[in-house]
């Protein structure tokens, strides 16, 4: 599989995870999460995976759903 870059949401609780998939799902917003990468040394062990197109619309749906912990990187994956 070839790797390339992806947007990599990093969230600070559980919690915090699940509650981003049922948000992101209910708007049709692809992506999936994934155990934290090596890479990243802080959160709580789990990460949403999606296409850096997509920032804005996630960043609004974790809005909207007060999540203002969640720490964002591109990583080549």
């Amino acid at each position: 599989m070839s790797e390339k870059l992806s947007l990599v949401i990093a969230f600070d609780a559980t919690s915090d995870a699940f509650a981003a998939e049922d948000v992101f799902r209910q708007n049709k917003l692809s992506g999936r999460l994934i155990p934290l990468p090596e890479s990243i040394s802080a959160g709580c062990g789990l990460a949403w995976r999606a296409e850096p197109t997509l920032e804005k619309e996630l960043i609004s749906a974790l809005k909207s759903i007060d999540i203002t912990s969640a720490h964002i990187y591109y990583l080549i994956l």
